[in-house]
Protein backbone atom coordinates (compact mmCIF):
# COMPACT_ATOMS: atom_id res chain seq x y z
CA UNK A 1 0.00 0.00 0.00
CA UNK A 2 1.37 3.38 -0.96
CA UNK A 3 1.45 5.99 1.77
CA UNK A 4 1.55 9.74 1.36
CA UNK A 5 4.39 11.23 3.39
CA UNK A 6 3.54 14.88 2.72
CA UNK A 7 2.10 16.46 5.84
CA UNK A 8 0.18 19.46 4.54
CA UNK A 9 -3.22 20.43 5.80
CA UNK A 10 -6.06 19.82 3.30
CA UNK A 11 -6.88 23.55 3.23
CA UNK A 12 -3.35 24.26 1.96
CA UNK A 13 -3.78 22.04 -1.08
CA UNK A 14 -7.49 22.37 -1.75
CA UNK A 15 -8.29 18.71 -1.07
CA UNK A 16 -10.59 16.90 1.29
CA UNK A 17 -9.01 15.58 4.45
CA UNK A 18 -7.82 11.99 3.98
CA UNK A 19 -9.73 9.54 6.13
CA UNK A 20 -8.21 6.05 6.47
CA UNK A 21 -10.37 3.31 4.98
CA UNK A 22 -12.10 0.97 7.40
CA UNK A 23 -11.59 -2.09 5.15
CA UNK A 24 -8.99 -3.32 2.67
CA UNK A 25 -9.97 -3.06 -0.98
CA UNK A 26 -9.87 -6.03 -3.34
CA UNK A 27 -9.90 -6.47 -7.10
CA UNK A 28 -11.62 -9.53 -8.49
CA UNK A 29 -11.79 -10.07 -12.27
CA UNK A 30 -15.25 -10.77 -13.67
CA UNK A 31 -17.11 -8.71 -11.09
CA UNK A 32 -19.96 -6.31 -11.81
CA UNK A 33 -22.46 -4.11 -10.02
CA UNK A 34 -26.08 -4.03 -11.15
CA UNK A 35 -28.08 -0.84 -10.54
CA UNK A 36 -31.60 -0.51 -12.01
CA UNK A 37 -30.92 -3.41 -14.43
CA UNK A 38 -27.75 -1.71 -15.76
CA UNK A 39 -24.43 -3.52 -15.40
CA UNK A 40 -21.33 -1.58 -14.31
CA UNK A 41 -17.80 -3.02 -14.01
CA UNK A 42 -16.39 -3.10 -10.47
CA UNK A 43 -12.95 -1.46 -10.14
CA UNK A 44 -12.46 -2.61 -6.56
CA UNK A 45 -14.55 -3.42 -3.53
CA UNK A 46 -14.40 -3.89 0.22
CA UNK A 47 -16.78 -4.86 2.99
CA UNK A 48 -17.60 -1.15 3.30
CA UNK A 49 -17.91 0.00 -0.29
CA UNK A 50 -17.43 -0.46 -4.00
CA UNK A 51 -15.88 1.60 -6.80
CA UNK A 52 -17.51 1.19 -10.21
CA UNK A 53 -16.96 2.47 -13.75
CA UNK A 54 -19.98 4.66 -14.56
CA UNK A 55 -20.95 8.04 -15.97
CA UNK A 56 -21.16 10.24 -12.86
CA UNK A 57 -23.65 12.56 -14.58
CA UNK A 58 -26.26 9.80 -14.27
CA UNK A 59 -26.06 9.86 -10.47
CA UNK A 60 -26.30 12.44 -7.68
CA UNK A 61 -23.89 12.89 -4.79
CA UNK A 62 -25.37 11.21 -1.67
CA UNK A 63 -27.93 9.35 -3.82
CA UNK A 64 -29.14 6.18 -2.13
CA UNK A 65 -29.16 3.05 -4.28
CA UNK A 66 -30.23 -0.56 -4.27
CA UNK A 67 -27.60 -2.65 -6.00
CA UNK A 68 -26.43 -6.19 -6.60
CA UNK A 69 -22.74 -7.03 -6.45
CA UNK A 70 -22.07 -10.01 -8.71
CA UNK A 71 -18.81 -11.98 -8.54
CA UNK A 72 -17.65 -14.91 -10.67
CA UNK A 73 -15.65 -17.21 -8.42
CA UNK A 74 -13.75 -20.29 -9.48
CA UNK A 75 -16.69 -22.63 -8.91
CA UNK A 76 -19.75 -20.40 -8.69
CA UNK A 77 -21.34 -17.01 -9.25
CA UNK A 78 -22.22 -15.04 -6.12
CA UNK A 79 -24.84 -12.27 -6.06
CA UNK A 80 -24.97 -9.97 -3.05
CA UNK A 81 -27.98 -7.64 -2.81
CA UNK A 82 -27.22 -4.50 -0.82
CA UNK A 83 -27.93 -0.82 -0.40
CA UNK A 84 -25.49 2.04 -0.63
CA UNK A 85 -24.91 5.75 -1.06
CA UNK A 86 -22.84 7.64 -3.65
CA UNK A 87 -19.97 9.21 -1.69
CA UNK A 88 -17.50 10.00 -4.52
CA UNK A 89 -17.85 11.01 -8.15
CA UNK A 90 -14.91 11.16 -10.57
CA UNK A 91 -14.56 11.48 -14.35
CA UNK A 92 -15.69 7.93 -15.09
CA UNK A 93 -16.10 6.33 -11.68
CA UNK A 94 -18.32 6.30 -8.64
CA UNK A 95 -17.55 5.45 -5.03
CA UNK A 96 -20.45 3.83 -3.22
CA UNK A 97 -20.49 3.37 0.55
CA UNK A 98 -22.41 0.22 1.44
CA UNK A 99 -24.90 0.04 4.27
CA UNK A 100 -24.15 -2.68 6.83
CA UNK A 101 -24.92 -6.06 5.28
CA UNK A 102 -27.48 -8.47 6.66
CA UNK A 103 -26.21 -11.85 7.89
CA UNK A 104 -26.75 -13.69 4.58
CA UNK A 105 -25.11 -10.94 2.50
CA UNK A 106 -22.23 -10.80 4.98
CA UNK A 107 -21.66 -14.56 4.65
CA UNK A 108 -21.67 -14.27 0.84
CA UNK A 109 -19.19 -11.38 1.07
CA UNK A 110 -16.91 -13.50 3.22
CA UNK A 111 -17.01 -16.23 0.55
CA UNK A 112 -15.94 -13.68 -2.08
CA UNK A 113 -13.28 -12.28 0.26
CA UNK A 114 -11.87 -15.78 0.83
CA UNK A 115 -11.66 -16.24 -2.94
CA UNK A 116 -9.79 -12.92 -3.30
CA UNK A 117 -7.27 -13.88 -0.62
CA UNK A 118 -6.68 -17.29 -2.22
CA UNK A 119 -6.22 -15.67 -5.66
CA UNK A 120 -3.79 -13.06 -4.31
CA UNK A 121 -1.78 -15.76 -2.54
CA UNK A 122 -1.69 -17.97 -5.66
CA UNK A 123 -0.59 -15.01 -7.79
CA UNK A 124 2.15 -14.09 -5.31
CA UNK A 125 3.49 -17.66 -5.40
CA UNK A 126 3.40 -17.75 -9.21
CA UNK A 127 5.47 -14.55 -9.37
CA UNK A 128 8.25 -15.85 -7.10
Amino acid sequence: MRQNHHHRRPSEIGEQEHVPRAYNRFVLPCSVCIIDSTIYPIVDWSMGGVQIVADPRMFSQNQELELILKFKLQDSIVEIPCKGEIVRKATDRLGIKLEPLNQEAHQLSMKVLDSCVVNEFANSQAND
